[in-house]
């Protein structure tokens, strides 16, 4: 499987055509028998995107956690689903803002089933985001504008 998303427009044209997040059963072997399998609509482009081994305890059918990075320095949250009833979904469940600078890079921390992120933006600030309650995640920050990747404190 793998995910993609439309990019934040480049030019004004851009601005024109929809914006997605995509899943596609990609095959290595031949890929002109890849196909997609799930797609939704965005409000905008994307500026970078995770997709992590997240648990979702009330989600049985969760393949893990999709997370876009966005141009207005918010941080969306999508869950594929997968069940053979319904093929695969996605569904957003939350956001939340980081910055007013757009969100570079995100990467997730494999080493507590991936609920913690460490987002970048453009404007040179890092951020931790709590995923413990994935309805409300929390925003640390690592780093202030300005600080080239000087870390203030450590979680």
């Amino acid at each position: 499987m793998m995910a993609m998303a439309t990019m934040k427009n480049v030019t004004p044209l851009e601005s024109e055509f929809p914006k997605s997040l995509s899943l596609y059963d990609w095959n290595l072997e031949n890929v002109e028998e890849s196909k997609k399998v799930a797609e939704a609509l965005l409000p905008s482009g994307i500026c970078s995107l995770n997709w992590s081994r997240t648990t979702i305890p009330e989600q049985a059918n969760a393949q893990g956690l999709i997370s876009l990075g966005m141009g207005d320095g918010t941080v969306e949250f999508w869950i594929p689903s997968f069940s053979a009833e319904s093929g695969w979904t996605l569904e957003k469940v939350s956001s939340v803002s980081v910055s007013s600078s757009a969100v570079q890079s995100i990467c997730s921390n494999c080493h507590n089933e991936g609920k913690q992120l460490c987002v970048g933006c453009n404007d040179g600030t890092v951020f931790l985001v709590e995923l413990n309650d994935l309805h409300n995640p929390e925003v640390v920050a690592l780093t202030k504008p300005g600080m080239n990747s000087e870390i203030t404190q450590y979680v």
